[in-house]
């Protein structure tokens, strides 16, 4: 189940993002896209977002590595 959780975490999707910045996915489409250019605000909630995800990333990486270790020991 941990293979699960961490690759959830890695794949993150567009609509998933839009959701986190409080964004629309077309408006985050378009920004992607270049079609639109986002505001300050915007640029420093998507890096809120990735700090916070980038933590998550980081414990998680923890808790894979603990369980290969602990399979390791099996």
């Amino acid at each position: 189940m941990i293979i699960k959780e961490a690759t959830d975490l890695l794949s993150l999707d567009l609509k998933a993002i839009a959701q986190a910045i409080g964004r629309s996915y077309p408006t985050v489409a378009a920004y992607r896209a270049g079609d639109r250019e986002a505001t300050p605000d915007v640029l420093r909630t998507l890096a809120g977002f990735m700090e916070d995800h980038a933590k998550a990333i980081r414990q998680m990486s923890v808790r894979v590595a603990a369980e290969a270790d602990r399979l390791d020991d099996k």
